[in-house]
């Protein structure tokens, strides 16, 4: 149309009543691009200010990695394994893994396995996490995770050494430094269930199938006041009873400690009453004093949560993906979860999170070119315009 005009006004006078229409729709076109062009600006600021300073996740620092910064050589980690850094020596032991054997791993990309293990200090609540217990050489026990091998943590490069013990390969990789193994079978039983310990520690992650042929354990949850009879969603200020049952499957009497890890439920609910238990801050666990079963006799205990008032829209987990994931998950022999109504803002988060993931640079770049695009349209939109006023002026003026 801008063509037409320039060229064949001076012809055709009756492309004036077009020239006013085009100048109209124009000023039009200019407007929302204007408009555009301010709401995109405004997203690119806020793009350039997440990748400067980046929102900080429900657990940003990283728990789970075994030595900060991860080592760049087999010589700096065995530095740290000789001052016991996070407990490494004493896990390592635990599992027969030795120094020589620790001297002679080589650096390569992790071998494959079906049955790899990742371990780490940090609880994942993923159903299939595993707790191990081993003896601190300073006293007292401590906990190691392990789990399947993610496709994630599968692509490191990591110092390669055979186990005797393990019977297989080892890797500890160069980023965090975390132990990964060729089984998932540890040989040894827990101790809070093994054969000569008394009393039994029956924990949340006691999911050993070995270790829990001396009894058997289930989870049940009811909801007691809710909008939702059936514990399909947990809602705001919702109540709910969990009861888990300890039966002793034994043909002697048993002594038991109940224990239930709480640390998942918890960041959507409080504790409303605690059956009789006692709440441990540090280690996230209700417990219960001793009791002693006889032969197929069965224990139960009840403890009532509540939602919170409003179901908080706290970003998700970094490192513990299970961290604030809109839903509340407890294990006790069984593992129970219940989604919550979380607010439109963590739907979002959602949904973001399925979509590609680009690094900061990335898509700051392209923010920027967006907005180069859109600048170069509204530049082009106002001369038009401009061009047009002057064509008008000339030709009501005749020139």
């Amino acid at each position: 149309m801008f063509r037409k005009i320039v060229t064949e006004l001076a012809y055709s006078p009756a492309l004036a009543g077009n020239l006013g229409y085009y100048i109209k729709k124009l000023r039009d076109e200019t407007s929302r691009r204007q408009i555009g062009l301010i709401f995109i600006l405004l997203a690119t600021i806020f793009q350039l200010f997440t990748a400067v300073v980046p929102p900080e996740s429900a657990n940003a620092n990283d728990p789970a990695i075994f030595i900060d910064g991860g080592v760049q050589s087999i010589n700096e980690y065995i530095d740290h394994y000789d001052q016991n850094t996070g407990n490494i020596m004493d896990l390592l032991s635990s599992l027969g893994i030795t120094r020589s054997e620790i001297e002679a791993a080589k650096l390569q990309n992790l071998p494959t396995a079906p049955n790899a293990s990742f371990w780490s200090m940090q609880n994942s609540r993923h159903k299939d996490n595993i707790a191990h217990p081993f003896q601190k050489a300073t006293g007292g026990k401590g906990v190691a995770y392990y789990q399947h091998l993610q496709p994630r943590e599968a692509s490191s490069q990591a110092f390669v050494g055979k186990s005797t013990a393990l019977g297989g390969w080892f890797g500890i990789t160069k980023n965090g430094a975390n132990l990964v193994t060729e089984t998932t079978v540890i040989s040894q039983c827990n101790t809070w269930l093994s054969e000569t310990a008394n009393p039994l520690i029956v924990d949340s992650w006691s999911n050993d199938p070995i270790c829990l042929a001396k009894v058997n354990l289930t989870l049940s949850a009811r909801a007691i006041s809710s909008s939702s009879p059936t514990l399909d969603q947990l809602r705001a200020s919702d109540r709910i009873a969990y009861t888990l049952s300890i039966k002793n499957n034994s043909d002697s009497d048993l002594a038991v400690i109940p224990a239930i890890n709480l640390e998942d439920i918890l960041e959507y609910t409080r504790i409303l009453d605690y059956g009789g238990g006692e709440y441990n801050y540090d280690t996230r666990n209700l417990n219960w004093s001793q009791s002693t079963l006889i032969p197929q006799e069965n224990i139960e205990k009840t403890f009532i949560v509540q939602a919170l008032p409003s179901i908080p829209s706290t970003a998700r987990g970094e490192y513990v993906s299970a961290s604030y994931d809109c839903s509340i998950n407890v294990t006790f022999g069984n593992t129970l979860s219940i989604p919550a109504d979380c607010p439109p803002a963590k739907q979002i988060e959602q949904i973001t999170n399925n979509l590609p993931q680009l690094s900061g640079k990335v898509a700051s770049g392209a923010s920027v070119g967006v907005l180069a695009i859109t600048l170069f349209l509204y530049g082009r939109a106002r001369q038009l315009l401009t061009e047009l006023y002057i064509i008008r002026h000339n030709h009501l003026g005749g020139v």
